[in-house]
């Protein structure tokens, strides 16, 4: 089933490159805006508030259940204490998944690493895990807060690494305050990890959201400052030797590019591969852009009747045509490269 749930992925991001399907088949799901770190460069945690009531997730995805690929997260999705409920629910009822991706702080080490343990138990098709790091132990901790975050983070990931059907990376956002820093955190992780290598960080661009991140005014470095930096991690990543090794170092080569031009440097799927969800319910066209669609409880927990509705498509139009914020994200590169698979080279 896995396999065929691959192939069923790759089919509808190849061909959500040619016509808007009529059902997203990936979704980013902030179940909880809540956090237990102060990051500058997020500010999700000064809202605070939890994400909708499990009865209301379990309507949702009994309507809404034809995703490939979904990505659940916060705030710190492990401050939930029915996380593992909401995963059953999509396990449950979304037959076709292909994916499951969440982001964490690392800091509950032992909370994240049991519940992520009973998550592999239900057999999901592929579980992939960011643990954020933001820069070597003192640029680490001073960015999110709290002391000794670092230390608890690596040791996440290095338990994480344990699990047999998880895969776990390092995820890491540049700033004005951790720029340069990528050998010195690579370094530092090593100490803990001996055998982790540079596959295993995956790098982003700093991005402002109003509705999500709530950083709007959060400084950041220059756009050559940013390439040059980007352009180190390529060279210290070197040939990539696996398929997503590749789309890892396409993002990093179109990245360079998006910050000579402040322009997405290739067709953005947002709203035709994918939406965004918030912890309120309410529906986005990406991370980024401030454009609410409605909510679910609005349209009856049903995302497709949202999804089809004129607005999302006006608003699809406008993002065909290049009329929104602009950005480089994962969230929105990654199914962008996959509707394109012919220009994943190096």
């Amino acid at each position: 089933m896995s396999i065929l749930n691959d192939v069923r992925l790759a089919g509808r991001a190849f061909g959500s490159a040619w016509s808007r399907p009529g059902f997203p088949y990936k979704m980013t799901f902030v179940v909880t805006e809540r956090c237990n770190l102060r990051c500058g460069l997020c500010r999700i945690w000064e809202t605070g508030g939890d994400g909708l009531p499990m009865e209301e997730i379990r309507e949702f995805f009994a309507r809404s259940n034809r995703f490939s690929w979904i990505d659940v997260t916060g705030g710190e999705i492990f401050l939930r204490d029915d996380i593992l409920g909401i995963f059953d629910t999509i396990l449950r009822r979304c037959r076709n998944l292909a994916l499951l991706h969440f982001p964490t702080n690392g800091y509950l080490v032992d909370r994240i690493v049991d519940a992520t343990r009973d998550l592999v138990r239900m057999k999901p098709p592929r579980l992939v895990v960011t643990v954020s790091v933001d820069g070597p132990p003192e640029i680490h901790d001073a960015m999110r807060g709290a002391e000794g975050s670092f230390e608890r983070a690596v040791e996440t990931f290095a338990r994480l690494r344990e699990l047999r059907g998880c895969r776990p990376v390092l995820g890491m956002t540049l700033c004005a305050a951790n720029i340069g820093s990528v050998g010195e955190t690579l370094a530092a992780v090593r100490r803990r990890v001996p055998l982790a290598t540079t596959a295993d960080l995956h790098v982003n661009l700093p991005n402002r959201s109003g509705h999500y991140y709530r950083n709007d005014d959060a400084p950041r470095p220059s756009p050559e400052t940013l390439s040059g930096e980007l352009r180190d991690i390529r060279r210290r990543r070197g040939f990539p030797a696996k398929p997503l090794d590749f789309v890892e170092c396409r993002m990093l080569s179109l990245g360079e590019r998006f910050l000579r031009t402040g322009r997405c440097p290739i067709p953005c799927q947002a709203l035709s591969a994918s939406c965004f969800v918030g912890a309120s319910g309410a529906v986005f066209p990406c991370a980024t852009w401030e454009r609410p669609l409605g909510t679910l409880a609005e349209n009856g927990y049903d995302l497709e009747r949202l999804w089809n509705a004129p607005a999302a498509i006006a608003v699809r139009e406008e993002i065909a045509a290049g009329r929104c914020p602009q950005c480089w994200t994962a969230c929105e590169a990654v199914p962008s490269l996959a509707a394109r698979w012919g220009t994943l080279r190096p």
